[in-house]
């Protein structure tokens, strides 16, 4: 009666360990496996051979093997290991998180450790989307204000270790508060969209393109070797509106105005960096608009 108690509990435990959503495995101090339950054997297992007394090189691999050594010996000395693993398979990327459970004894010994492997694929792509979202702008796909800000903090400081001039353009479009009266506001983003989509194509691959809020947007130009560079980009934006916008409501003539400053020599400040580019933007409109200025 007690062998087929007993035999009843680990048919319940191995129903248990092969129907939950994760991969587990018991490992002794010799590194070979002793058990591993339905998912990990359907995963690891090596042209149909059963994983149970192979050694983790094995079934893992010389690759993965190496960058798990140092977390067994640390799990096998009594520490709980938690990490994650990136794998690709087939052309596929998949994330897994991994624990290391030692197996520690009452006398302090510890002849092996669990292991427990979670699929996060799907928890990294939804962070992944949030990530994405929190620095992009729903609708024009442009950087927001928030990745923008970050990026010129790390530009102008990177920019003072080499000899190359960083330079900030502030742009709006011109009128546009009467362009969404006229259009409404879908076709006022209809506008920002296609303002947007030029703006891009108007500049390098490296520069990077915010939309700030509302029609203001911003470009960053680094590795620039003269002001006159930053002129001529600014100079192609303005000739790149020349066409006129079509929309589902037919088409609108748009420009828009430029201030460009260049980081000063020491300069730390990205904010002062912004301020210039909003005032140099501000002589432009005050010019009469469609035309750049440039404030050092």
């Amino acid at each position: 009666n007690a062998e087929q108690a007993l035999l009843r509990s680990e048919q319940r435990l191995r129903m248990i360990a092969d129907n939950l959503p994760v991969l587990i495995a018991y490992v002794d101090a010799d590194e070979c496996y002793c058990f591993c339950n339905r998912n990990y054997q359907a995963l690891f297992s090596l042209r149909g051979k059963s994983v149970i007394g192979m050694s983790v090189r094995d079934v893992l691999g010389e690759d993965a093997y190496a960058l798990s050594s140092d977390k067994i010996k640390a799990v096998l000395d009594g520490t709980r290991i938690s990490f994650e693993r990136r794998t690709s398979e087939g052309g596929s990327l998949r994330f897994w998180r991994v624990d290391y459970v030692p197996d520690l004894e009452v006398n302090g010994r510890i002849p092996g450790f669990y292991v427990m492997v979670l699929d996060i694929t799907e928890l990294k792509l939804v962070e992944s989307r949030l990530q994405d979202l929190a620095r992009h702008d729903k609708l024009t796909g442009l950087a927001n204000r928030h990745h923008f800000e970050e990026k010129l903090k790390e530009a102008v400081t990177r920019s003072q270790r080499s000899d190359e001039v960083l330079a900030l353009m502030y742009l709006d479009i011109d009128r546009f508060k009467l362009i969404n009266d006229t259009l409404g506001h879908h076709g006022g983003d209809q506008v920002l969209r296609e303002f947007a989509k030029r703006l891009i194509a108007s500049v390098r691959q490296t520069d990077l393109v915010a939309r700030l809020a509302g029609d203001e947007f911003v470009v960053l130009l680094a590795g620039l070797q003269s002001s006159e560079e930053a002129e001529l980009v600014a100079s192609k934006i303005i000739d790149c509106m020349v066409t006129a916008f079509e929309f589902s409501g037919g088409t609108r003539k748009v420009t828009t105005s430029i201030g460009i400053t260049l980081q000063r020599k020491g300069e730390y400040d990205a904010e002062a960096m912004l301020r210039r580019a909003d005032e140099a933007l501000y002589v432009a409109k005050s010019a009469g608009r469609n035309n750049y200025r440039l404030m050092f």
